[in-house]
């Protein structure tokens, strides 16, 4: 739902609005002398932080499954492909983790 916020008011919390929208989503609806004259919307939708939150703990608890001493798993090197926005690195690398669970079919 939009905030109706004056212009005096947004002038003045430019960038507090600025960030609330950037990171929460918000929308606000700028009125000059009481009348709607602008929108402030985000560019991009904003971030889901649960679903953020829910990806890191998988990360870590593959991380501590996968980590031997011959494949240390380092969690600066995660932390860098999150870093860096490149999720498909981290996908492959997810990926490749989990396929070394894969136990052999043991031939009897």
């Amino acid at each position: 739902m939009e905030k109706e916020i004056g212009v005096f008011e947004a002038k003045n919390k430019l960038s507090a609005l600025v960030n609330s929208v950037r990171e929460e989503g918000k929308e606000y609806i700028i009125l000059h002398r009481g009348k709607p004259a602008a929108r402030l919307v985000p560019l991009t939708p904003a971030h889901d932080v649960q679903k953020a939150r829910q990806a890191i703990a998988e990360i870590r608890e593959l991380r501590k499954a996968a980590h031997t001493e011959q494949n240390p798993v380092r969690l600066a090197e995660l932390m860098k492909f999150r870093d860096e926005g490149r999720d498909r690195w981290v996908n492959d690398y997810l990926d490749s983790v989990k396929s070394s669970f894969v136990k052999p079919s043991s031939d009897k």
